[in-house]
C-alpha cells in the first residue's frame, strides 16, 4: 500500500488526514493580493487625475496663447 501513497496528492493526502492547515496556506496569499490590488487602483485613480490636471493646464497655455479658435457657437454671425 505504500507505493499507492506516491500517486496521492500531498493536498489530498493532507485533506485525508484532517490537516487543513497544509491545503489553506494561498488564503495566507490573499491579504497581500487585495492589498496589491488596493495599491494599483489607487495609483491608477492618481494617474488619472494627474493627467486630467495635465490636459487642463495645456488647454489653459493654449487659450491663453490663442492658438484654440473659439466654438462657432461663440462666433458672431456676420462679423467681417
Amino acid at each position: 500500500m505504500d507505493h499507492l501513497c506516491g500517486m496521492i496528492s500531498h493536498k489530498q493526502q493532507a485533506c485525508a488526514a484532517g490537516n487543513w492547515k497544509a491545503v489553506s496556506m494561498p488564503f495566507a496569499f490573499i491579504s497581500t493580493a487585495l492589498g496589491l490590488c488596493f495599491f494599483l487602483i489607487w495609483l491608477f485613480i492618481g494617474g488619472m487625475v494627474f493627467r486630467d490636471g495635465q490636459l487642463a493646464a495645456q488647454r489653459e497655455r493654449e487659450l491663453e496663447n490663442g492658438i484654440l479658435s473659439m466654438p462657432a457657437s461663440f462666433r458672431r454671425r456676420g462679423a467681417a
